[in-house]
């Protein structure tokens, strides 16, 4: 096994009973160009928006600073990946008594998955999460002189921003200079 999946399934609590060859398949998926930041064998339910479709699958979720991608167990080749800039609202809900749950939504899809029950891990699960996201937004914008890579031009733009919503306190992201509205309760926020 990676020695970052090691460190983190430490760094968290997470057991891996049982996960040990799905952990090790899943750390393959992780691209050279990417930091873990959050590993876990979990279920996750991936509904999408508009409908009744939903799939619930058992497997390992792993978020970077990239993308949030999910292997199902079992079926190695069944993966659903969504990239940090599509992801625009976080959730964390845990009562300290049964399984915690992280959601995000993008455009098409909610998704949630299962995490400790304990509240002040699944809260700094959503916290990194969250950060990963704002920083994944940072974008150096592309120029067309013939500049050495070395020497930076610009300094990274901040396209997002995290706010908690007024109407129930879910954590969103949203464009700067731009109106949302809260994925859990309908709220405008900005």
């Amino acid at each position: 096994m990676r020695a970052d999946v090691e460190n983190l399934l430490k760094q968290y609590g997470i057991k891996s009973f049982g996960n040990k060859k799905n952990l090790e398949i899943a750390g393959e998926l992780i691209r050279p160009d990417e930091k873990l930041i959050f590993i876990t064998p979990t279920n996750i339910k991936i509904r999408k928006l508009g409908t009744d479709q939903s799939v619930n699958v058992p497997g390992v979720v792993f978020i970077s600073d990239k993308r949030v991608l999910f292997q199902q167990a079992f079926a190695y080749d069944t993966i659903y990946e969504f990239k940090l800039s599509e992801i625009h609202s976080v959730g964390a809900k845990s009562n300290g008594v049964t399984g915690g749950h992280i959601s995000f939504c993008t455009e098409e899809n909610r998704v949630d998955f299962l995490v400790t029950y304990k509240v002040e891990v699944a809260e700094q699960i959503r916290d990194t999460f969250i950060q990963a996201i704002a920083a994944a937004d940072d974008i150096i914008p592309e120029t067309t002189d013939a500049v050495p890579e070395a020497i930076p031009t610009e300094a990274p733009v901040k396209t997002a921003k995290v706010v908690e919503c007024p109407g129930c306190g879910a954590t969103n992201i949203v464009r700067i200079n731009q109106v949302g509205k809260c994925e859990y309760c309908g709220s405008y926020i900005q």
